[in-house]
């Protein structure tokens, strides 16, 4: 489990951990990582869940949350998604 894994670390660390858990991802691990860094999600992961102030807006694989998005980024779509929750 990867919590916020990259927060306030430089870029150079930053780059070395986000390599780390797509090793063990390639070794087909599991590999649970949570992050408002919206970026690193789309580098990472292959299944995401969008929850906000405790509802879910998106449980699914990151290419139909790519094909589903309206909005250019993935922090705008984020925005747009959860609204006034």
């Amino acid at each position: 489990v990867f919590d916020e894994p990259t927060t306030g670390l430089d870029v150079m660390t930053s780059r070395a951990i986000i390599k780390l858990i797509r090793s063990c991802k390639d070794e087909g691990k599991t590999v649970i990582f949570s992050s408002h860094r919206m970026g690193e999600v789309n580098q990472v992961c292959d299944d995401m869940a969008i929850i906000y102030k405790g509802s879910l807006f998106f449980n699914g694989g990151l290419d139909k949350f790519k094909s589903e998005m309206t909005h250019e980024t993935f922090e705008d779509e984020f925005i747009h998604m959860v609204g006034e929750a």
